[in-house]
Parts: C-alpha cells; sequence; structure tokens
C-alpha cells in the first residue's frame, strides 16, 4: 500500500493510479509527469484521494483532448507551512 506511517504519499499515489490504475490513459499518447514534492504526506483515506486522480485524468481525457492528440498531463504537490497544494494541469483544449 501507498502508505507511510498512516499517511498518502501523495506523488506517489497519484502516479500509481495514472500509471497502474487508468487503463484508459495507458492507451493514449499522453505524458504524464509529477512536479514539486512527490513525498509530501496526507491523513487521508487513501481511496478517497486515489478517486480524485482518477476523476481528474478522466476529465482531462474525455473532455480536453482528441483520441489522436498527445499531451501533457501534471500533477504539482507542494507544501505552505500547515497547508498542502496540489496543482492539476493538462494541455488540452
Amino acid at each position: 500500500m501507498l502508505k507511510k506511517d498512516g499517511n498518502i504519499i501523495l506523488g506517489r499515489q497519484a502516479k500509481s493510479r495514472a500509471t497502474t490504475g487508468n487503463s484508459k490513459l495507458k492507451t493514449t499518447k499522453h505524458k504524464f509527469e509529477i512536479q514539486g514534492d512527490e513525498d509530501i504526506s496526507l491523513d487521508s483515506a487513501p481511496g478517497a484521494f486515489a478517486q480524485v486522480v482518477t476523476n481528474l485524468l478522466m476529465n482531462s481525457l474525455i473532455h480536453a483532448y482528441e483520441p489522436e492528440d498527445e499531451g501533457r498531463i501534471v500533477f504539482n504537490f507542494k507544501q505552505n507551512g500547515e497547508h498542502i497544494i496540489f496543482e492539476y494541469t493538462d494541455d488540452g483544449k
């Protein structure tokens, strides 16, 4: 499981979900990237974060790109004091 001391390691969880848990993404030419600190952890249910990642990825695949496109999808994780900043971007339409 992608946990550390009972916490989710955000970057690792997102990468795992995108590369192994999302078969639709694997069938595309899109590039997936993690930026920032992928070792930031969050005390939360792993399934809840995995669902957020899946929903964001599927939204991009359905609405941002045509089937033949080669896009770029980026997760960026930063910590600012007690706050976690999680940015998700794609270069689709």
